[in-house]
């Protein structure tokens, strides 16, 4: 008599969609489908949005998710109702650099005019040089104006389309010990290069060097994004360390003035 074979160390799998994930549609507002993939459960909205930034070529800033009618953006999709999302577009005010004149006149004329202190911590890349040039260009003058700690930068004027009037001041963290004083900005941006790995650890690194700013807002900000055949961070590395974190991740373009205003925009909107 042969002896029976022996059992299988594991059950085969059942038919069917995997245990603890779900069929997410996502749906523009005009109805069509944006995104149809099954997604673990655990999966959580702000993971999806990152996805769908991805998918889309678009900024993480400029897209919500809604499910009845709200926002929803700390649930998970397990917790979410039945139905499906619905993508919609943040619509993000554009800003103008006023001029020097003007920008100097605007502040004077209002003390009370609310002030941004934004530093750039990290690695460098064109687009920044093109925006701090800009900067400069429209710069405030005066001794009883002048920032704290700009490293060369002055301050610039904005005004949105609304006609809210912002200060931006830019600048480079330094950080504490290195014998120079560390501008008090309220929202750093952590820079690295999608090409280049040593970059992306000095950014983590920087963010816990940061840890003694208060009232702070963090962006860790992927740069040369058209180097794809040469990228050494995945957008998935990069968006599990920013949830690691409790920041937000975007990637532009290095040398796209265009990206990095429609970021820098975007927060300024939510500070206002």
């Amino acid at each position: 008599m042969a002896a029976e074979p022996p059992a299988p160390l594991l059950p085969p799998p059942a038919p069917g969609p995997s245990l603890g994930s779900a069929l997410v549609t996502v749906r523009f507002a005009s109805g069509g489908v944006a995104l149809e993939r099954r997604l673990p459960e655990a999966f959580s909205v702000w993971e999806l949005r990152q996805l769908l930034a991805l998918e889309l070529q678009a900024l993480p800033w400029l897209l919500q998710l809604l499910a009845d009618g709200e926002l929803r953006d700390q649930q998970t999709l397990a917790e979410l109702p039945h139905g499906g999302l619905t993508l919609v577009r943040r619509s993000v005010q554009e800003y103008s650099w006023l001029p020097r004149p003007k920008a100097k006149a605007a502040v004077q004329d209002d003390p009370s005019l609310p002030v941004v202190e934004v530093a750039f911590v990290g690695n460098l890349f064109n687009a920044l040089s093109q925006m701090m040039r800009l900067t400069k260009m429209s710069s405030i003058y005066g001794r009883a104006l002048r920032p704290r700690c700009t490293d060369g930068y002055d301050m610039a004027c904005l005004e949105r389309e609304d006609g809210q009037r912002v200060v931006l001041q830019p600048c480079h963290h330094v950080p504490t010990g290195t014998g120079r004083r560390s501008c008090q900005a309220s929202l750093v941006f952590l820079t690295f290069a999608l090409d280049s790995r040593a970059s992306f650890d000095k950014a983590r690194a920087e963010y816990y060097r940061s840890q003694e700013l208060t009232k702070t807002s963090f962006v860790l900000l992927g740069t040369h994004q058209h180097l794809h055949s040469s990228r050494q961070v995945s957008a998935g590395e990069a968006s599990e360390l920013a949830r690691g974190l409790g920041v937000v991740y975007v990637e532009v373009f290095s040398n796209s003035l265009r990206g990095l205003q429609e970021v820098l925009f975007a927060c300024l909107d939510m500070r206002l």
